[in-house]
């Protein structure tokens, strides 16, 4: 059942739909993302700042995989940050459990609000997925195949990606083999009531655009759709409405639940080898 957020007075609202208002000790979080995203670029393989675009803060970190499977696909990790804020550095904690898997990894930036609009975000992350589809066999892939995982605002992104056609971009349909959004911003509308939107400056227009309920995957691939047991239900809602989206689409969808998990931890658990959820992300990508 959906939260019912727009009848909640703006405290309440920002409890449910504000990660860094529900948890706040979010930056111990922030701060272990760092430190592992340091020790990661110190121990894995990698090249940094690849552009796939013209706009400033269109790059990635390329992270070949340690050890090789057959024909592997190629993982876009979609960072979060309300669409406001964070790095792919930030980020690098990620590349482990896919590269350690034989997997490469390309950990994705783009530029964040005020300086661009939700509506250029999603088209920078559309030149990505094209950008590496086209280059997959240079990053140790198999050709144009492509798993996207992302989390929270990247979860949002991963959306708006399966609800491309991708056919009419000139890349076959079955490009993207899979996707992963954890903890994801499903339903932007809400951003509208939140003080965060005084940055973002999104519009009702803009957020209708994105809005990954009324705009079903286009992509028929497997989902794994996640959410922390300690999240407020302002949040939890609308990833459980997206699935059941996908579902309806006719998708092969997954969803987790992470008991004692909120938004910030929860991707430390699916980023840790031996966690139930990084299992089930390493199956959906490996196909294993």
């Amino acid at each position: 059942m959906m939260f019912p957020w727009r009848d909640q007075p703006a405290p309440l609202l920002e409890q449910h739909c504000n990660p860094r208002v529900a948890v706040p000790h979010f930056q111990e979080a922030l701060d272990r993302y760092a430190a592992r995203s340091a020790a990661a670029r110190q121990r894995l393989p990698g090249v940094s700042d690849l552009r796939y675009g013209t706009r400033p803060q269109q790059t990635f970190d390329l992270h070949r995989a340690v050890s090789s499977l057959s024909a592997p696909p190629l993982v876009l990790f979609l960072h979060g940050g309300s669409w406001r804020a964070l790095d792919k550095r930030d980020h690098s904690l990620v590349a482990s459990l896919f590269v350690e898997a034989g997997v490469p990894l390309a950990n994705i930036n783009d530029d964040v609000c005020p300086s661009v609009t939700l509506d250029e975000i999603v088209d920078e992350r559309r030149e990505a997925v094209l950008y590496c589809a086209h280059h997959a066999t240079d990053f140790g892939a198999a050709a144009r195949r492509l798993c996207l995982v992302g989390h929270a605002a990247g979860a949002h992104l991963v959306a708006r990606m399966l609800a491309q056609d991708w056919a009419a971009a000139g890349l076959p349909a079955d490009t993207i083999t899979g996707a992963v959004a954890l903890s994801g911003i499903d339903e932007p509308e809400v951003v509208l009531r939140l003080a965060v939107n005084a940055e973002m400056g999104l519009t009702a227009a803009m957020a209708a655009r994105h809005d990954g309920l009324r705009q079903p995957p286009q992509s028929q691939v497997p989902v794994l759709i996640a959410a922390g047991g300690a999240e407020p239900a302002g949040w939890i809602g609308p990833s459980r409405a997206y699935h059941d989206v996908c579902a309806a689409a006719g998708l092969d969808v997954h969803w987790m639940c992470v008991e004692g998990a909120h938004h910030f931890t929860l991707l430390e658990d699916a980023m840790t080898v031996g966690m139930p959820l990084a299992a089930a992300m390493l199956q959906l990508v490996t196909g294993r």
